[in-house]
């Protein structure tokens, strides 16, 4: 169910945003499908969403001009990022909290990429009309 969600929140993307755009938010929503329900996943492979996540918070900051949204997110995955260094905290934290901060930090910005994906769509159809 989750990949068929995936797969076609990717072809909404591709279709809907502009080229770097579609192109940042389809590896954002890849890499989230891959750390979070991927059954072999292991604990250094959410470093992988750490690249799309930071670039699409940072268009984010650009396009919205700073925000509490953005100001939250970058926060986050900081911690996130910071939450393996320390032995005791990273074993406090170890099985839940990295999938439950990329959860919130990857749905937040599909959900603006997905805004803006509509935005288009809607403000593209009151031109044609």
């Amino acid at each position: 169910v989750m990949a068929l969600l995936t797969l076609s929140a990717v072809i909404w993307f591709d279709r809907r945003l502009e080229g770097g755009k579609a192109a940042l938010a389809i590896f954002l929503t890849a890499t989230f499908y891959m750390c979070v329900f991927n059954p072999r996943v292991e604990p250094n492979t959410f470093a992988m969403i750490a690249v799309p996540a930071g670039l699409a918070i940072a268009l984010l900051w650009r396009e919205e001009r700073g925000g509490v949204l953005a100001s939250v997110l970058s926060m986050t995955l900081f911690v996130t990022g910071l939450s393996g260094v320390e032995r005791h905290v990273h074993d406090f934290l170890f099985p839940w909290f990295r999938p439950v901060a990329i959860t919130f930090i990857a749905g937040l910005l599909i959900w603006w990429f997905w805004a803006k994906a509509r935005e288009k769509v809607v403000n593209a159809g009151v031109a044609n009309g």
